[in-house]
This record gives structure tokens, C-alpha cells and sequence, in this order.
């Protein structure tokens, strides 16, 4: 499996607002479609499902990542 993102995206949130970032497994008939997102460093933002929310002014990075030998 493979995981497709669009490029780079940079964007500003405020505390406590969201915004959502979509990443696709390839190929689409991948047996495990998971992706796992994370976001460093922690304490500028959370994200969950590619939902990334805003706490305290900062820079951080989120990635997504997918399981590349499954499927």
C-alpha cells in the first residue's frame, strides 16, 4: 500500500479551530486502508480521523502514514 497526499499544505488555525486534511490509501483495493496521523511537536495541535484543531499559537507538523506492507 501506498498513501497519496496532496501536496504540501501549509494554513493558520486559531486556538480551538479545525480543519480537515484527506489522505488516500492506493491502490484502492489496499487490504489495510488504516491511516495513522500524528503531529509534532505536540502542545500546537491534535489531530484526529485528519481533523487538525488548533491549541496554542506555534509551528507544527502533521503526517499521516499508512501501513506499507499490508496489502
Amino acid at each position: 500500500s501506498s498513501l497519496s497526499i496532496p501536496s504540501a499544505v501549509t494554513m493558520t488555525l486559531n486556538e480551538s479551530e479545525s480543519k480537515t486534511l484527506t489522505a488516500t490509501v492506493l491502490p484502492a483495493n489496499a487490504t489495510d486502508r488504516a491511516v495513522v496521523w500524528s503531529v509534532l511537536p505536540t502542545g500546537f495541535a491534535t489531530v484526529a480521523n485528519g481533523v487538525v484543531t488548533g491549541i496554542k499559537a506555534g509551528n507544527c507538523t502533521v503526517t499521516a502514514t499508512a501501513d506499507l506492507e499490508g496489502g
